[in-house]
């Protein structure tokens, strides 16, 4: 199991893939810890992640962050454009945030956001406890 180092988790279950770890928080928030992998992240790569998200979640609804610290990974075009905007995975994502370390990441995270544009709130942090912190108040925003 992948350390999270943040505050205030409760794991419910996880899914180990070779690229990346799936792991569900108990309020449906799914953390995907992406691993360095010596490959291209491709379409195939691409549908096995977002099959593992939807088992845990049981194709509920689900926010995701997404931690790339530490770790190179490349993804291909159709892998990012599928993340991106697939309707089968889009309609169930809510929310998606970007965890990054360096300007690698970052300009790599903002190719994503400006030209695949991803269909939910998207934001970017280096803080993984300011991404768990943003996705849990963009899913229950306070009342008026």
């Amino acid at each position: 199991m992948v350390a999270l180092d943040v505050e205030n988790i409760q794991i419910a279950e996880s899914v180990d893939l070779a690229f990346a770890s799936y792991i569900l928080l108990a309020d449906n928030i799914v953390w995907v810890r992406y691993k360095t992998y010596d490959k291209e992240i491709g379409l195939e790569e691409a549908i096995q992640s977002t099959d593992a998200v939807s088992r845990l979640t049981r194709d509920l609804p689900v926010s995701i962050i997404i931690d790339v610290r530490g770790c190179y990974i490349n993804f291909s075009n159709e892998a990012r454009e599928y993340f991106a905007r697939d309707a089968n995975y889009t309609e169930k994502r809510k929310s998606q945030a970007l965890v990054i370390d360096g300007l690698a990441h970052k300009l790599v995270a903002n190719f994503y956001m400006r030209f695949n544009r991803p269909t939910c709130p998207v934001a970017v942090f280096e803080n993984p406890q300011e991404a768990l912190e943003w996705t849990r108040k963009i899913r229950t925003p306070e009342k008026e």
